[in-house]
């Protein structure tokens, strides 16, 4: 199994708060003493249930390649599952999810970030704009990956957090320009340049971390992140009629069906650059 560094510390580092806890309380290790253990998290149900899946795969583990767990627990079932966890609904969930930028904003953004010195951070501002590809998926972008497919100029994702998201996205008219001079100044063969020394290898770390002191300097709350940007690209896509099927294979989605994820080839090069063409140009 490919399980990354990053997934595993902070497996561990969720299994060892139950384990704090276990001690603390000297409860066995139960169904009644994980609801105990959850009622202590002053955290959301999403990542209570994130505790839990730990605990599960934990538990799976053991019972697996631990012959004396797995005699001790041979009639137990997994003490992580049947927990109900509190759901928000109707407008508390809408209101909890992030929301997207309006064009003017990501002008308003881009346009700080130039104007604070941050330059390398209005680019990824761009090219987050143009493609709506995650942070990280750009951050990891380098010159090879800048491709011609079909006789388009295109990016080439091979560094993303699904498989759905390693993907051939189109390079937007508006971005030549830009893609051209990050091609030109790469010092070390990234298009965007980063000083994260992220351990587990990710280079977005510190453009994210100023990406948010921007959008905080500029009055946007903590449901605006640069993943809004994202949203943004999407329901710009959907409100110029491109197709949901289309949208998901520029963004890195699966559909769903298997006549798209398993048997369609994907749209030529021609299409996918009229549909991403489709992305208005952020007023300058």
């Amino acid at each position: 199994m490919n399980v990354s560094p990053k997934n595993v510390d902070q497996q561990e580092s969720k299994l060892l708060k139950l384990s704090a806890f276990l001690t603390e309380t000297s409860n066995p290790l139960d169904f009644d003493c994980v609801a105990a253990w959850l009622d202590t998290l002053k955290t959301s149900s999403k990542t209570k249930q994130q505790y839990l899946n730990a605990g599960n795969t934990f538990w799976k583990w053991a019972m697996k390649y631990d012959t004396q767990w797995r005699e001790d627990n041979k009639n137990t079932m997994t003490p992580f599952e049947r927990h109900d966890l509190p759901q928000l609904k109707g407008k508390d969930r809408v209101d909890a999810q992030r929301l997207a930028f309006e064009l003017d904003d990501l002008s308003t953004l881009h346009a700080a970030a130039h104007k604070k010195g941050l330059h390398a951070l209005a680019d990824l501002i761009l090219l987050g704009a143009y493609t709506g590809a995650r942070i990280e998926e750009l951050c990891q972008l380098r010159t090879e990956h800048i491709i011609t497919v079909e006789g388009v100029q295109s990016f080439n994702i091979t560094d993303s957090k699904t498989a759905a998201g390693i993907r051939v996205v189109p390079v937007h008219p508006a971005l030549t320009v830009t893609v051209q001079r990050l091609m030109d100044d790469s010092k070390n063969g990234y298009l965007v340049p980063s000083d994260s020394r992220n351990q587990y290898g990710k280079r977005s770390d510190l453009l994210s971390k100023a990406f948010g002191r921007l959008k905080t300097s500029l009055q946007f709350g903590p449901l605006h992140v640069f993943h809004s940007i994202r949203k943004t690209a999407i329901t710009q896509l959907v409100r110029a009629s491109v197709t949901g099927t289309l949208i998901a294979e520029l963004v890195g989605h699966e559909t769903g069906t298997v006549t798209y994820d398993v048997y369609s080839q994907g749209a030529s090069a021609a299409q996918k650059l009229e549909a991403i063409a489709k992305l208005p140009i952020l007023a300058a």
